[in-house]
């Protein structure tokens, strides 16, 4: 069984998405292994997204994600990163019946949900929202 973190971004939990986000995990069979509404600080959110540093939309990126609750997510199941990357969609024009397309968001950093986007990144990204989760195990 692979895992995977999920952040329901402050957009869409001021949107009141995240049940219907995360409703759409769940009918996938992806088990939820941990769930928590919480507000990221500047320092949190520059970790999570510091192999962005230096990159134009960082700042962008980072302050949109301290605007507000977010909800984080540590979800697992059968090849669990790439569906949850499939569900999400692309960052820019996602198509209808993706989450990204089907909620859309305000635009440029804000955008409904993060995704981890690799085996490396779901241990790094869990480590920094859920570290007990880690030496858990």
């Amino acid at each position: 069984m692979e895992r995977t973190l999920v952040i329901i971004k402050p957009d869409a939990v001021l949107k009141g998405l995240v049940l219907d986000v995360k409703t759409r995990y769940i009918l996938q069979e992806m088990k939820l292994q941990r769930s928590v509404t919480r507000v990221l600080d500047l320092h949190t959110a520059s970790l999570l997204y510091a192999e962005h540093r230096g990159q134009f939309f960082f700042e962008g990126l980072v302050l949109a994600m301290v605007s507000g609750p977010c909800h984080v997510m540590v979800l697992s199941g059968r090849n669990v990163i790439c569906r949850v990357r499939e569900m999400n969609g692309p960052t820019r024009d996602a198509p209808s019946g993706t989450i990204r397309g089907d909620f859309p968001s305000a635009g440029g950093p804000f955008n409904i949900v993060h995704g981890s986007d690799s085996p490396e990144a779901v241990l790094r990204e869990i480590g920094i929202l859920f570290p007990k989760l880690c030496t858990d195990e």
